[in-house]
């Protein structure tokens, strides 16, 4: 019973925290808060860019899927293909690409670039130039698909490589030009002609 009577009696030191202890805590804290918060701006960027690709590659490989259904003539543009005497393809009408596709953030196809996110250019080259073969009479059945998937919700202009129709050993002609760091996410497959 005495020994429970001492222990209700107040010591003179009363438990708690301190005003100079809770000050350094909140200074400690302070100090380990500021770079943490200081990367959230880098955080964000690198998750949005992270989605961007995700989405990019998604679209790309919706296009290309398409180019791969598409019957070979019609993906070409054999119709309105120039020719020289030897059933080559001309340098003129080597590389040429279909109208700008337009596509939300989710990767859904819209009709019009009002409310686009992602632009979709798709060039395609009915011809294609491969090193090991000497002659182009064997490519007249493989197609090259170039798809560039552009973030550019602001509708933007979008500065592209010019065609240089004398020069074929340019590869990025009518592609979005890298030198203006636009986000562009790029795929390329060969697609041949199914028999």
């Amino acid at each position: 019973m005495l020994w429970n009577m001492l222990q209700s009696i107040p010591s003179k030191r009363e438990k708690g925290f301190s005003l100079v202890g809770v000050l350094m805590s909140l200074g400690v804290m302070a100090v380990a808060f500021v770079p943490l918060l200081g990367m959230l701006p880098l955080t964000l960027s690198l998750f949005r860019n992270s989605m961007d690709t995700a989405i990019g590659s998604q679209i790309a490989q919706k296009i290309i899927n398409e180019a791969i259904q598409t019957d070979f003539d019609t993906l070409i543009d054999n119709a309105h293909l120039k020719r020289d005497s030897s059933g080559d393809v001309t340098p003129a009408n080597f590389t040429f690409r279909e109208p700008y596709r337009y596509f939300d953030d989710q990767g859904n196809e819209l009709p019009d670039a009002t409310r686009a996110v992602f632009h979709v250019l798709t060039r395609i080259n009915p011809q294609v130039p491969l090193p090991s073969i000497g002659s182009n009479q064997d490519l007249r059945n493989l197609a090259q698909v170039t798809v560039q998937v552009i973030r550019n919700p602001g509708n933007q202009t979008i500065p592209l490589i010019e065609n240089h129709d004398s020069d074929q050993s340019i590869p990025l002609r009518n592609l979005v030009d890298p030198a203006r760091k636009i986000p562009t996410y790029t795929a390329v497959a060969l697609v041949p002609r199914n028999q």
